[in-house]
């Protein structure tokens, strides 16, 4: 039932006001599904749903960083700049865009649900689109890494969740005095 209410949230964010999207609206959205996550990580419609939520964000922050851009180049916006420019430098958009391509590559292992696979792949497209092509390669192979990290502790029964020397809670380690 989580995810019904999830799906309305960001329904209410794309509601015309102005013409603009409501960006706190997009913020409670993608809190709200990282929380919803934190509970069930395998939901894959709130997976995806966050992936989209991403996604806008990061499309609305490269127009704010044109503008930006613009602005900086009219000197009748000089006394807007300050403000506009600690606005903008809250958020970056290549993290955004690497967080929508993790959360989509996640989906792409997790569901076998054809319109999911559907929305990662226009997801994929689109963030590829935008000129983050390596971005794209890179999640697909830290995903592979991922899988093949986990494939691996599973066969040698290794506890995923349990923190090893190393700090890395998918390579196997064993115990004292084996």
């Amino acid at each position: 039932m989580a995810g019904n209410s999830n799906a309305e949230n960001l329904e209410t964010v794309f509601v015309k006001q102005n013409g603009a999207i409501k960006i706190e609206a997009l913020r409670r959205a993608e809190f709200l599904y990282r929380d919803t996550l934190v509970a069930d990580p395998a939901d894959t419609g709130t997976r995806l749903r966050l992936a989209w939520c991403l996604f806008v964000q990061a499309m609305h922050q490269a127009g704010r960083e044109s503008i930006l851009e613009t602005i900086t180049c009219d000197s009748e916006g000089a006394d807007l700049l300050p403000g506009v420019i600690q606005s903008i430098q809250e958020t970056d958009v290549d993290h955004l865009l690497q967080d929508c391509l993790r959360q989509t590559t996640t989906v792409m292992q997790l569901s076998r649900r054809p319109h999911e696979r559907t929305d990662v792949e226009m997801l994929q497209m689109l963030v590829k689109l935008a000129g983050a092509e390596q971005w794209a390669d890179d999640a697909d192979k830290e995903a592979h890494l991922r899988l093949r990290d986990i494939t691996k502790a599973l066969i040698l029964d290794t506890d995923l969740s349990r923190p090893h020397r190393n700090g890395n809670s998918f390579k196997p380690c064993r115990a004292e005095g084996e």
